[in-house]
Parts: C-alpha cells; structure tokens; sequence
C-alpha cells in the first residue's frame, strides 16, 4: 500500500457531497455514498475516524462475481463507506487491518471544487 500517507478528499458532485479516502500513492481504498450538504459529509467523516479502529464496525462482504470488499458501519449502523473491491480475501483483510490502524490520523482535503461551489475558503482540515 506504500507509505501511511492516506487522506480523505470531499468532493461535490451531481448536486452531492461526497468523500473518497486514498492512499500516498493514490489508489481508491474507500468511497462514501452521498450527502445532501458539505456538513454532512464532514460529519460522516468524523464518524468514522472516530470509530475507525473498532473491528465491530468493519462489516466483510463477497461481491456476486466473487470479489472481496468491506463495509464500515457508523454506530447507528448505517454504512459510512464502502472499500474498493479486492480479488482476495488476504488483500482485502490486510487492507481492513491497514485502514484501522491509520485511517484516525488521515486528513481531510476539501478538494478545490468543493469549496468554490460551496463559498468556502480552501484549507486541508
């Protein structure tokens, strides 16, 4: 996975707020479903840095065509983000260990046209 440099990006897209979190290198490791509001999508950030290192939250799923992938539950159980699909079950649990180990310390970068869009000042938060 290269070097601990992961970072959340929040972006605005079709009307919606949403988040990615990437790595140094920057491969996609999670993706987050949509938010009405930049707020909301920070929140579900926080939340998840929160609770990022608690293995409960870490749900393991097997897509239909046989792919590996996690889901990250929030406390209220709803999914706060998806990871990318892996084609085994060792690289997606080294993966998953990765991620609870650092993903606390990621920053989050509101990605250019976010803040433009939404009058914010551009800063990495």
């Amino acid at each position: 996975m290269g070097a601990v440099a992961l970072r959340f990006e929040v972006y605005r897209h079709g009307g919606e707020f949403w988040f990615r979190l990437v790595g140094g290198d920057g491969e996609l490791l999670l993706f987050s479903g949509p938010q009405t509001c930049l707020d909301a999508c920070l929140e579900v950030v926080a939340e998840l840095k929160a609770i990022g290192r608690t293995s409960a939250r870490y749900r393991i799923r097997t897509s239909p065509a046989g792919t590996e992938y996690f889901t990250i539950h929030g406390v209220l159980g709803d999914v706060l983000a998806t990871s990318r699909l892996y084609q085994s079950r060792r690289e997606r649990d080294v993966a998953e260990h990765f991620l609870r180990e650092h993903v606390v310390d990621a920053p989050v970068d509101l990605l250019r046209e976010t803040f433009e869009r939404s009058g914010r000042a551009a800063k990495a938060m």
